[in-house]
């Protein structure tokens, strides 16, 4: 995760909260080392998990990009904190060895509770633990392979949940910088999802939504809704890429409506994964597509009724009505797509009938003249005489 493997406070190789003097003496200190060309010391930059290098260049962008209040806090959201220094030491010397999984081991401790069972339970926050929460939460995220990743979103919601906060909040920026939990919760679970959709770490944003609903938290409701608009905005933006074409070109109904069926099927399956086909974050826009599938479908069948440029208009339409069947929820919607079908079904029908009528009265009319033909020839051949023939 970018915001964690390039956190500033990780390239000035301090802790979240380092106080404005220690930040100067080691940037100095670092600059120094860098200049004369020889191995940095061992800090907190935990360069030993992954081979991490600096610069003197890096040391002045690090401090550029850790400057005001809102910088420092979603730095320190994404980067282990002291805290508790008793408790948290020995996994920070862990880290600088490179052994995660001390480290891990120990925040996991102090974080879990496991009944007689096994069955494993997160502990209460206390004064003792709080910072091991939100630690192991950093280094999960640092190193997916370490343990959960939704456990480790959770760890952190924890951890903003508690009345411990407040003690991280002071240690990171000015009193006069005042930020709801909320709004700390929205923004990091934001930056979280974000990084699920760039297929980081191997977890589905469905997934970690279905975790987060067994709990609550300040940000749950936006959260959830800020997650339910970034798949509608897309499906409705196809709505209407779809109407638009369709207006302006019926013979392009069709196209329309498949281009609308393969661009919103995706985002239609992970919100109903993640909300329910119930939920009317999912319902509502289930419909909408539907009932433009269904529109496609009438426009083009009743364009090709008038017209006859497709031969296989009927079988298009009919595939996109049933399409749209697939989707619908609402009742209106299912009995408006049942009756189109029906409707399409009876005059397909009636135009084989039609069709059959015109060819059964070729066959009458041909049978009738084959007859007529056949008595003159009859009568003609009668009135030959010997040797003559009809030409």
């Amino acid at each position: 995760m970018k915001l964690i493997t390039n956190n500033p406070y990780r390239t000035l190789g301090l802790l979240a909260g380092a106080s404005a003097r220690e930040i100067t003496r080691q940037s100095n200190n670092l600059k120094k080392y860098i200049a004369a060309g020889v191995d940095l010391p061992v800090d907190y930059s935990f360069a030993a998990l992954d081979g991490f290098t600096r610069i003197a260049e890096d040391i002045d962008d690090a401090i550029e990009r850790n400057d005001t209040d809102p910088e420092k806090m979603e730095n320190a959201l994404f980067w282990f904190w002291k805290g508790n220094e008793i408790t948290n030491e020995p996994a920070f010397d862990a880290l600088k060895e490179g052994d995660i999984t001390t480290a891990y081991q120990i925040w996991d401790k102090l974080t879990i509770t496991t009944n007689e069972e096994n069955k494993r339970f997160w502990s209460n926050v206390t004064a003792r633990n709080a910072s091991a929460f939100h630690n192991q939460a950093v280094l999960v995220l640092l190193d997916n392979s370490a343990g959960s990743y939704v456990g480790a979103v959770m760890a952190n919601i924890k951890f903003i949940e508690s009345d411990y906060f407040s003690e991280f909040v002071k240690s990171i920026v000015d009193v006069t910088y005042k930020v709801s939990k909320k709004d700390i919760e929205l923004r990091f679970l934001e930056e979280i999802a974000n990084e699920i959709n760039d297929k980081k770490p191997a977890i589905s944003l469905s997934r970690l939504v279905k975790y987060l609903n067994d709990y609550n938290f300040a940000a749950k409701a936006d959260f959830l809704k800020s997650i339910s608009q970034k798949f509608t905005a897309n499906i409705t933006s196809q709505i209407e890429t779809a109407r638009k074409t369709r207006a302006a070109n019926k013979q392009n109904a069709a196209t329309a409506g498949e281009n609308l069926y393969k661009n919103t099927k995706n985002d239609l399956a992970q919100l109903k994964e993640i909300f329910g086909a119930q939920d009317f974050s999912y319902s509502n826009i289930a419909d909408k597509v539907a009932n433009e599938l269904l529109q496609c479908s009438i426009d083009f069948f009743n364009d090709n009724q008038d017209k006859e440029l497709d031969n296989n208009y009927y079988e298009k339409a009919v595939k996109l009505a049933k399409l749209a069947q697939e989707i619908a929820l609402g009742s209106i919607a299912k009995d408006r797509i049942q009756e189109n079908l029906q409707t399409m079904e009876e005059m397909k029908d009636r135009e084989i009938l039609q069709a059959i009528a015109a060819l059964q009265s070729v066959k009458d009319a041909y049978e009738t003249n084959k007859t007529k033909i056949t008595a003159q020839v009859r009568i003609q051949e009668l009135t030959l005489g010997w040797n003559q023939s009809i030409n």
